[in-house]
Formats: C-alpha cells, structure tokens, sequence
C-alpha cells in the first residue's frame, strides 16, 4: 500500500522532530547536571514520543513495520502523562516523593504493553479479519475512555503541583517565566488528549467535527513539543532550572556560628573568584567548591539572605553589571554584552532581575546617570 500523499506531507517534520527528539534524549542529561530526576524524565518523555512518531510513520504511513505493530502506540501514549506528571513533580519539588508510587504510575502502559505483545502474535490476516468484524472495538473503547481519564487525573494534579509551586515561588520574578513554560507544556499534553478524543469519536461513533479528523494531525503536537524544548534547552536553559528549594519566610534566629562561617566563605567565594560570572553556575557546583553539602548551602542562603539560590548568583551579577556601567562600560559596549559578560546568558532573566532589584529598566537606570 502506497502512502497517502497528503500523509507525505507532514512525514517530513514528524521524522525531523523524532530525530531531533532522539538527541535530545540522549544529551540533555549531559549537558544539565542540576535536577538530575527531572531532566531524565524530561529525556524518557522525549524518548517515548519520539518513538511514537517512528512508528507511526513507519506502520501508517510508510508500511515497513507490521500493520499490528500499531497497537504498541497506544502503550506508548500511557507513558506521555505519567512520564509529564513525573517531570512536574522532580522540578518544581526534587525533594519531595512523588504522591503516586512508579508501579502505579506506569503499570497502565505496562499492562497494554503485554496486551499489544499478545495482539502482535497474530498474524496480518487474522488481525484484518478480527478487525473486519469489530471483535476488538469494544476493548479499544474501554482503552481509549481508560487512557483520558488517566490523562486528565494526572494533567490535574500536575496542574495543582504548578499552582502550589506559583503560591509558593509568587514572589521570585524570576521564575515566573519556568511557570508559563510549564503551563504551555501541560496544555500541549491536553491539546493532544483533545484531538485524541475528537479522532476516537469519530472512529467509535462517527461524529464528524471536520474533515481532517481522520488524519494524524493531532501527531504533529509531538514534534512541535520537542522543537519546543530544543529552543528551551539551547536558547533558554534558565527555564529548566527551578529553585532546590523556595524560600519560607525568615527566621528571627541569630545565625548559629557554623552559618556564619559559611556565610562568610560564601562571599569570599563570589567577591574574590567571581564564580558568578559562569553563566552555568550551579548549585551543586558552588557546593562542591566550598566542600558542603547542597541542603546546607541552600539553607545557608535562605537564612543569610532570604532568597533562593539564582537570585543570590544574580545579585552579585548585578552588581558587578552597575559597576560596569559606573565606569562607563556601556559606551564600548552594549547593556547586553555587559550583562552576559558578568553571567547572564538570557536577556529576559537579565531585565527582570534587574527590574526586581533597582524597580527600574537597566536602560532608565543608565539614563538617570546622565552619562
């Protein structure tokens, strides 16, 4: 059977982002060493879809697999949900167990996957004649109305994971940009469960809602999801990177000595190696050089200077970048080459943490000096 050309057509980005799905998978948890969890599930979910994509392409459109190679999309699909819920919460609350345990998690795709492997021993003509006859429309009807209610169930409480991670982290303008990432990632997940249903109903019910229900356009969510994340990785690594932990409110406790201390070779540390001017700088990293431990250090800070780990990094950065200006740097060069020269590698975390700071735009601020 010759591929439909219409189908041809958008074979082409679905291969693309599935080969650029493929790489990501592989190299994200090599280039980000911070929230290891996360940028793993992030990189099975890449993964998973990916694949999804492959197959797809290779059993529908172009048939190279088997035609019943088809059923194992569907336990691909219960790993899309899981795998976000997952994601959501290993970043935005690393030191917290998950409220699902993995075998609860993941059992639904692994259930199906077993079922797919039973389906798969059948042969291409009994599959079509079984399918001619709609011995297996009622169990995809239970599949299909199982496999939403999974997704919605966990698209909420990945919801209410984001909200209390906005009530929480309400006052850090500089994360505000990580929330609306995460908030268009869980609505590409629902927009892709919408289509899903709208091609479900049309193949239980017939119920046409317009004319390219039929076709496997809700697929094309997938690898625009994974261009996403590529730009995000590449363009904006800020945004995957969230606070180990959200500051509370402070304390009026006198710092122990030990805090002190560290507090101290804290500053020795930014003032006189300037580590802040690695636009990579991590928590883990800074730990690691003053020979701490990542709890501690992170405690240290919220205590010592009632912010979480980056807007101490960019207060110093800051600082460094006024200086800059004071001595008549920007007249060489731009405010945004200054700023990526003291640490900033993104424009909009650099403008919102100045703003955040000074309540002023870095161009007003250059311009009250009157230089």
């Amino acid at each position: 059977m010759a591929p439909l050309s219409s189908h041809l057509l958008l074979s082409f980005p679905l291969l693309l982002g599935a080969l650029q799905g493929l790489f990501l998978s592989f190299t994200l948890p090599r280039i980000y060493k911070t929230h290891p969890s996360a940028v793993q599930t992030l990189s099975a979910l890449l993964l998973a879809g990916s694949v999804s994509l492959i197959l797809y392409v290779c059993t529908i459109v172009y048939p190279i697999f088997p035609l019943r190679s088809i059923v194992f999309l569907d336990s691909l699909a219960f790993l899309f949900a899981p795998l976000t819920y997952r994601y959501f919460s290993k970043l935005v609350f690393p030191t917290k167990k998950l409220g699902i345990p993995p075998v609860g998690l993941f059992g639904p795709a692994i259930i199906h996957l077993f079922y797919g492997v039973f389906l798969f021993g059948y042969s291409e003509q009994n599959m079509a004649v079984l399918v001619q006859a709609k011995m297996f429309e009622l169990e995809w009807l239970f599949i299909f109305i199982f496999l939403i209610g999974w997704t919605l169930t966990l698209s909420a409480i990945s919801a209410h994971l984001l909200i209390r991670f906005r009530k929480n982290a309400r006052h850090l303008v500089s994360f505000k940009p990580q929330i609306r990432y995460l908030s268009l990632f869980l609505a590409a997940l629902l927009l892709g469960t919408a289509i899903c249903t709208l091609f479900a109903l049309d193949f239980f019910f017939e119920i046409r809602f317009f004319s390219f229900t039929k076709t496997y356009i809700g697929w094309t969510i997938i690898p625009f999801v994974i261009y996403a994340v590529t730009y995000v990785s590449m363009g904006r690594p800020e945004l995957l990177r969230v606070p180990y932990q959200i500051p509370g409110k402070a304390k009026n406790k006198r710092p122990s000595e030990e805090l002190e201390a560290l507090k101290i070779s804290l500053e020795s540390a930014m003032v006189n190696d300037q580590l802040y001017r690695n636009p990579t700088l991590s928590l883990q990293e800074l730990a690691e050089k003053l020979k701490v431990g990542q709890t501690k250090l992170s405690h240290t800070i919220n205590q010592c200077y009632q912010c979480n780990f980056y807007e101490f990094v960019n207060r110093f950065r800051l600082q460094d970048f006024v200086t800059k200006v004071e001595q008549n740097a920007h007249k060489k060069h731009t405010l945004l080459a200054i700023a990526f020269e003291v640490g900033f590698n993104s424009k909009t975390t650099f403008n919102k943490s100045f703003k955040q700071l000074f309540h002023i735009t870095p161009s007003q601020y250059v311009n009250q000096l009157g230089r």
